[in-house]
């Protein structure tokens, strides 16, 4: 795992955390969705992502019970104009949590699917 590697799980693991915070989830159950997220954009990574002129951003999506939530993020973000360059996801217990890279020009947009879908968003500047 590269420093920016572990520098984005702890960064993810500490926003998840406190998104879900009071609803009883534990900190390994978190990590574990987030190391489960990370390594299905590893898997994914064998063909390079699009080049893009602008910076990007990882938005995290987190909701309860919401098992289909990676292809409601995606037909939701799709519906709002935003190209998804890369997503991830991961489902521990009731808690699912999706993760995408997305244009930073997006930013306004992201707020709006995360309400439309009753999801939690956290939203980062892109590290790459």
């Amino acid at each position: 795992m590269t420093h920016r590697t572990s520098d984005v799980r702890r960064a993810l693991i500490e926003r998840v955390g406190r998104t879900l915070q009071g609803e009883g989830v534990p900190r390994a159950r978190v990590a574990s969705a987030v190391d489960a997220v990370l390594a299905g954009l590893d898997r994914s990574a064998g063909a390079p992502a699009p080049a893009l002129n602008e910076p990007a951003l990882v938005a995290v999506f987190t909701a309860r019970s919401a098992p289909d939530l990676a292809s409601r993020v995606r037909r939701g973000l799709e519906q709002a104009g935003v190209r998804v360059i890369e997503a991830g996801f991961a489902t521990a217990g009731r808690h699912t949590v999706v993760t995408t890279r997305v244009p930073a020009s997006s930013r306004d947009a992201l707020a709006g699917a995360a309400t439309a879908l009753g999801a939690a968003l956290s939203v980062h500047e892109d590290a790459e």
